[in-house]
Order: structure tokens, then sequence, then C-alpha cells
């Protein structure tokens, strides 16, 4: 009876799940039948096609002398007229800055759309000096703060990753790790087509637009991600060939650290063809250690383990596809990519016990580690001709990854001690549709589905198998009355997870809010809420175990809940001039968060293993700005939270009891211009010890310095240094005590005092401009990683 019950409970809720998405969906189609004729169009520079924002379009009769309506183009410089009679008019389009527009236009019965409007920059010279308007630095949005690319930060930069680095909250190591806000598990978009990291390093800087920065993304976006950066591309592609070379050379042996790149874009008609290359080489000397104090042990109180290796990282990641303009309003691009990689740590470890039984183990430590991932995407886009921004979006992705991770102990004499073996065989599949409805002036629905299904075995551990199907709704009404913009959204997702012991299903209804009120055209308060569900990967989930040495054993865990996140916040935002500060208070709560149990077993051997161990709450400040100073920008950022762990059961269980920690993180990039077309950058950035439930980790401060030289525009030279001065970096350490034990560890890379690298790099064109298409998603599964 009770299984009926259950059953039928199940029933119901598929039911309920079918029936929303239905009326999602049907929902704006009703709506569209309502619409009348419109004039839409979008405005950007004629030299530069930056899109411009807040420019005036207003529709008179066809004389020019009695004024029917009027609009202003919005943040991507779109701008739409709405209920338009059948006739003759002339529209006049003017912007701060800019020569203005006009021509004649003409409804016969249905709506039109102007396309790109290129507008003229106004210039005045005085003395053979030129003046230009100087764009805004950032603008408040109710979902996300939007930086603008200056071209002194595109000079300053060769990459999409080095952009990045000069915008307050985002941080990029030295390993070009990219994180927001002191999170990693982000999504990166392109035009907002999601990318993984890599490659921005190959995405020319002079090509960047924009960056959105959404800190709470919205029901759209998958519930497993803690925010989003989205690089907006200037709308314009070459007739004939482009692309760049990139190419960077260390200055000493004993730290190499190389981003190679090239990128290629062929373009004839309504065809763009293109192919990139992204690589990642790296070399450190890195030492390893912990030291473990044992309680009430008669015969060890204290182990101290030294790992003296090398650690070799190469990965080669070839990109290449298709853009295919079928008209107007159609496009299809194919996208792939093919990736080699692999990690390892090669060198000794050496461990010494002291007690009433003193001892030593060493041995030798050798990675085999090898990895292939390889993705497709399809994807479609139909803008409807009756009003702009009414578009259908679909994208069709696969991704695979295969590969052997081993690491081998033996000892001097080359005879086996003890070995480490995976061989994760991943698969993922996804399937998104994408509706979008501007029902009327400062009205907008979109909604959509999206079909996950992920696939992960161990080949070495056949008693290993996950499979998780996602199914999710979601949908979101936008609307800006005077002051008030506001979004809304609801994303309802069912996680079916099937392991070998049975089946979990899991059902998510995950709101957004952002609302935004404008004091006036400089001033904004906002307030945002977001509830979002991460879910476990697979080192999170695989429970075979792995030993780095004797005493020493880590696995995950295979009945991992997904965490749930809900943040509030509200913020306050400020322009002067082309001056940006927002200051935002925040509370974030995960009720059960996944990270390490630490215990010891009754062999005195320390395992480690993943759990849901309680709840962690952060209650604070962030402070961000945007500052130009003539030929100078600063964009510093601080966050300062009060951060409070309450354990679960199993964690008091495992005597761990609550913590109160104070999170302290600053940031801060700048960059500067000289003459002969000289350009500087530096950035910090920092985080104080991190509240762990058990334990506390840590890091050392980062920073970076590099200079660079223009040459006819095309060709760059510069030098880059990391963490100068310092001759070790601290990039990982834990401090963990439990019942009987304490435990501290650190990962320390060995530097020369001065660490430099040469970097040099040149662009090539030729052809004429025209629209640039848009592009489909990649997406990757979470590496594990080890070492630095």
């Amino acid at each position: 009876m009770k299984t009926n019950m259950n059953n039928r409970n199940l029933f119901q809720k598929h039911s309920n799940l079918k029936l929303v998405s239905i009326f999602l969906l049907i929902l704006p189609l009703y709506i569209s039948a309502q619409n009348q004729n419109s004039v839409s169009g979008e405005i950007t520079g004629e030299n530069n096609h930056e899109l411009i924002a807040f420019a005036n379009v207003a529709l008179f009769d066809s004389t020019g002398a009695r004024l029917i309506g009027g609009a202003a183009s919005n943040a991507e410089g779109r701008f739409l007229i709405e209920n338009v009679n059948a006739g003759k008019y002339k529209i006049i389009i003017s912007a701060l800055g800019f020569e203005s527009w006009s021509m004649p236009v003409e409804i016969n019965g249905k709506s039109i759309s102007l396309g790109t409007i290129g507008l003229t920059e106004k210039q005045l010279e005085l003395n053979d000096v030129v003046v230009k308007a100087e764009r805004i630095k950032a603008r408040s949005e109710p979902d996300k703060n939007t930086y603008f690319v200056s071209l002194k930060m595109q000079e300053a930069s060769n990459s999409g990753t080095d952009i990045l680095r000069l915008l307050p909250g985002v941080s990029v190591d030295l390993q070009q790790n990219i994180s927001l806000e002191g999170s990693s598990n982000i999504l990166i978009l392109v035009d907002g087509k999601e990318r993984d990291p890599g490659f921005l390093r190959q995405l020319q800087a002079g090509k960047i637009d924009k960056v959105e920065i959404i800190s709470n993304p919205g029901a759209k976006y998958d519930a497993n991600i803690t925010g989003v950066i989205n690089i907006m591309l200037k709308k314009e592609k070459n007739t004939g060939i482009d692309g760049h070379v990139y190419a960077e050379i260390p200055a000493t042996q004993s730290a190499v650290l190389l981003n190679p790149a090239y990128s290629l874009n062929f373009g004839f008609g309504k065809l763009n063809l293109f192919t990139s290359y992204n690589g990642d080489l790296r070399r450190f000397d890195i030492t390893e250690t912990y030291n473990r104090e044992i309680d009430n042990h008669p015969g060890i109180s204290r182990i101290n383990s030294t790992q003296l290796v090398t650690q070799k990282t190469w990965s080669h990641r070839f990109h290449y596809g298709f853009d295919w303009m079928l008209n107007a309003n159609n496009q299809v691009s194919f996208y792939g990519y093919y990736n080699p990689f692999s990690q390892e740590l090669d060198g000794s470890a050496k461990i010494e016990t002291n007690g009433t039984e003193p001892g030593d183990w060493q041995a030798f430590k050798n990675d085999e580690d090898q990895n292939t991932g390889t993705f497709y995407s399809l994807w479609y886009k139909h803008n409807f001709r009756e009003k702009h921004g009414h578009e259908l979006t679909m994208d069709l992705n696969l991704y695979n990854l295969k590969a052997s991770n081993s690491t081998l102990f033996t000892n001097e004499n080359g005879e086996f001690l003890h070995e480490n073996l995976m061989k994760p065989d991943n698969r993922s599949a996804n399937f998104r549709l994408d509706y979008t409805l501007p029902i009327a002036k400062g009205f907008q629905l979109n909604s959509g589905i999206q079909t996950r299904l992920r696939t992960m075995r161990d080949r070495n551990n056949l008693d290993f198998s996950y499979d998780e199907n996602n199914y999710a709704l979601f949908g979101n009404a936008g609307f800006n009355i005077k002051k008030l913009e506001a979004n809304i959204g609801i994303r309802a997702e069912n996680a079916e997870r099937k392991l070998p012991d049975g089946q979990i299903s899991d059902y998510y209804m995950l709101p957004t809010i952002a609302v935004k009120y404008d004091f006036n055209k400089t001033q904004n308060l906002k307030f945002n809420y977001r509830r979002a569900a991460i879910f476990p990967g697979f080192y999170q989930l695989n429970e075979s175990a792995s030993a780095d040495d004797p005493f020493t054993v880590s696995s995950g865990n295979a009945i991992l809940r997904p965490e749930l996140n809900d943040n509030f916040s509200l913020e306050y935002a400020i322009r002067l001039k082309n001056h940006f500060v927002s200051a935002r208070l925040f509370y974030d709560i995960t009720p059960n968060a996944i990270r390490n149990l630490i215990w010891m077993n009754e062999n005195r051997i320390l395992e480690i293993q993943k759990n849901n161990l309680g709840e962690i709450r952060q209650t604070g400040i962030l402070v961000s700005g945007a500052f130009a100073f003539g030929k100078a920008g600063f964009n510093p950022y601080l966050k300062i939270a009060d951060v409070y762990s309450i354990p679960n059961q199993l964690s008091i269980e495992n005597y761990i009891a609550k913590k109160h920690t104070t999170l302290f993180e600053p940031g801060l990039s700048a960059y500067f211009t000289f003459k002969n077309d000289i350009t500087a950058t530096f950035t910090f950035q920092y985080t104080s010890p991190v509240n762990e439930i058990q334990g506390t980790s840590f890091s050392d401060p980062l920073y970076f310095i590099s200079v660079e030289k223009t040459f006819a525009k095309k060709l760059k030279a510069g030098l880059v240094s990391g963490v100068p001065f310092t001759k070790d970096f601290t990039y990982q350490g834990n401090k963990t005590s439990g019942h009987g034990f304490k435990n501290h560890t650190e990962g320390v890379v060995n530097l020369p005092a001065f660490p430099l690298w040469i970097k040099l790099s040149y662009q090539f064109s030729s052809g004429k401009k025209e629209i640039k298409s848009e592009r489909p998603k990649s997406v990757t599964e979470p590496e594990k990683r080890k070492g630095f």
C-alpha cells in the first residue's frame, strides 16, 4: 500500500511538471498573437561596431514635423517602437558623442526591422588634438553589472583571460583558473554561449565589447552554478581571413607556465569557418608536506610527511566549426573540440614517525595520467520578424571524457609498493529549448525546457556506476515601469540518480528574483534572491580508495546529496561620470554543504571522505568599483563576511563543533598607458582562511605585474611576472582537528626570486567587416586537480 501511494505521488509530480511545461511554452505563443506593427533595430558605432545603449530613437511623420512615437536603445543597443499604424514615417536617431542619423520608413500592415544602424562618432579638433566621447565604465542592471571594455583595457591585454583579470571580483590564478567572488563553480559564456575557461585564452582582447557579471543567475541558467561571466563580442567579423598567434617563453626552466594560442577565421558570403587552439604547458617543483599529531596512541605520537615532486602538466585543445547565416532571421552553427591532456606529479615521498615506535617510510612516486575529452554541438536560432528580440533558440551537445589516472609507489629497488588507479569513462548529453517574447514596451517573457543526461563509469572498478537524468522547466517574466525594473523567474528541476544500490529522485523548485529601482540616472538600489542546487561530480561520488601513503586514504561518497543554496542581497550602485561603485549586503545559507570528513581509524590511518556535513551561513558586505583616470584605470574589490558553520548529526558524531570565522577577501586590478604604445598592468588577489566546517583552508596572496609594447598596431611584445620576490607560493593548505588527532597540510610551489615570462602576439586580417554570427556552447566535466 505504501509503495502504491509513493507511485501515485510520483505520477502526480510528473503530471504537474508536464502541465507547468505546457503552460510556460504555450502562454507566450498565445500572447504573441496579439502583437501590432512595430519598428525595431540595433544601434552600433560605425567605426568600432560597439553597441550604443540609451540612444534616442524618434518616429516622426513623413515631413519630420510631428512626433509620432519613440524609444531608447537598451543595454544591447536594441530599440523597439510599438503600436505603429500603416503609413510613411521618418525616423531620427541621436546619441551623445555621435552624429544624428535619419531615414524614411514605410509600414504596409506588418512590422519592420531596420537591422544594424551605424552612427558616426563626433570629433572635435583642437590644435591637432582629437577629443572623442568616452563610454561609461560600467552599468548596473537588475540581475547583473556590465563592465564596458575600453580601448586602454584592450591595449593592456592579449586575450579574454587578460580582460577578466582587470574586472573587480574576478580572480585568475597562475594556472588560468577563473573564479568569481571566491567561487570557481561558475559559468563562462561568450555571446551567451557556454565556453570553458581555456577558450578565453585564444580569444583576442580586441574583439571584446563588454563583460556581464551575474552574481545571482536567473532561472534559465543551470541550477548548479553560483555565478555567470558573459563576454559580449563586437558585432563584426571579417569577410576574408583574420586571426592571431600568441606565444610565451619562460625566462627560467624552474618555473614553466606557457599558454600558447592561435585563432583563424575564414569568411565568405553567409558562411564563416573557424579553427583555434589553446595550450596549457606547466612545469613546477612542488613541496607537499603534512604534520600530524596523534593523541593517546601507545606507539606513534607524530607523523611528518614530505613529498618533493615535479608537476608536469600539458593540455592541447583544438577548436573547430562553422557559422552559417541562412538568412536575416535564421542561423545555424556547429562547434567542436578535441582535447588530450595530462596532469602528473613525479618525485619522492618520505615519512617519519615519532614516539615509542619511531620509523620511516620512503618511496618513489610516478604518475601516468592520460585523458581525452571531445565535444560536439549543433545550435540553431530563429528570429521572428514581427518583434525585435522575439526569438527561439535550440541547442544539442554531446561530451565524452575517457581517462586513465595512475599513481605508482615503488621502493629504492624499483619494487612495487602500492598503486592508485582510476579509469573514468564519462558521457553527457544536453538539449535546451529557449523561447523569448517581448509582449509590450517594457515587458518580456522567457520560457524553456532543458534535459541533461549524464553517465559515469570507472573501468577499473566495475562496482561503480552513476547515471543522472535532469529535466528542467523554466520561466521568467521581466518588466520595466518608469524607475522600477524587475525579473522574476522559477525553475522546476527533477533529478533522477541511479546508483548500484538503487535510485534516488529529487524535485526542486528554484525561484529567482531581481528588482532594481532607479533613484535617478546615476543611482539605483537592487534586491536579488536565488535558490541553487549544486550536484556532486565524478571524483566526489567515486568510492574507490586512493592512498597517498601508508597513513592516509581518501575516497568519494556515492550517496552524496546535492547542495542547496539560498542567497539574498541588497545592492546600492552609483555612477560618477566614468566611475562606477557598488556596495552589496548579502546573506548566504547552504544547509547541506559537501566538505571533507576526516577521522582517524583504529589502525592510526587518516581517512578522508566527501560528506554532507552541515550548514554554512555567510553574512557580509561586498564593495567593488571601476575607476578611470585619464591614462590609468583601477578596479578595487573587497568582501568581508561573518561565516558560521553548524554541524549536522554525522559531524557531531565525529566531534565537530560549531565554528565562527571572519572572511576577508580583497582584490585590485589596475592598468596604465604610456607614450610610445607602452602599457602596464597590476593585479592582486587574496582570500583569508576559509571555514570548511571541520577544518580551515588557506593560500598565499597572488599578484601579477605585466609590461607590454605594441608595434604597428599588430605586434605586441611584453614581460609578465607572477608573485615576484617571494621564492615560494602556498597554493593550498589545510588545518584540521578531530577526535584524537591534529593535521596540518601545505602545498608550496618553489619559484625563482623573480619568475618571468616573455609574451608575443601578432594579429592579422584581410577583407571587410560584416555582422557577426553567434556560436554554440561548449561544456566540460570538472577535472580532478592535483598539485598546483
